[in-house]
């Protein structure tokens, strides 16, 4: 019940539906070491990124400034961030590697947005070129040890040939 100027009006409550509208997120932009890149299902970056900066949003004309969200960036971290209404994410000081950049509103897993994070690893920090690099200086070793027990026998052959010339004489 509600008083008027022109009498009271009655609100029956069972009438209205509550808005269970649900917004989706978008991410606007991605930024790499302050560089604008397209936003697709994956992101594929060079190995030397120092920042990651992405902007996502979800559209609601009511009440904008209540909508809080929770990110994450699997690979790095698989801890949800604290709920925040700010619209944007900034990761430094990433390692080569995959990963994926999660967004959702807050409590609600269902508006999850993904983007999925590819920094090549280089070449010498593989496993195979590391296993390959520990082979080759093992080998390495052992062929210098074959050349040196090489050499030293060729030598004591040629002292016992003196001495064996040497007692003759």
């Amino acid at each position: 019940w509600f008083p008027t100027i022109k009498g009271v009006a009655i609100l029956n409550k069972y009438r209205y539906t509550k808005n269970e509208y649900t917004p989706q997120i978008f991410i606007e932009k991605i930024l790499v070491d302050n560089i604008e890149k397209k936003t697709d299902s994956s992101l594929t970056l060079a190995r030397d990124v120092k920042s990651i900066e992405f902007f996502f949003t979800a559209p609601r004309f009511h009440q904008p400034d209540k909508i809080f969200f929770e990110y994450k960036l699997e690979g790095l971290s698989n801890e949800w961030s604290p709920a925040t209404n700010d619209r944007f994410a900034r990761f430094a000081t990433i390692k080569p590697g995959n990963y994926v950049f999660k967004v959702r509103l807050f409590s609600k897993p269902q508006t999850e947005k993904r983007l999925a994070i590819i920094i090549p690893v280089p070449i010498w920090q593989k496993q195979w070129f590391i296993a390959t690099a520990y082979a080759g200086f093992i080998l390495l070793l052992c062929l210098l040890m074959y050349l040196r027990i090489r050499h030293v026998r060729k030598r004591e052959v040629i002292k016992s040939e003196v001495n064996k010339n040497f007692a003759e004489l």
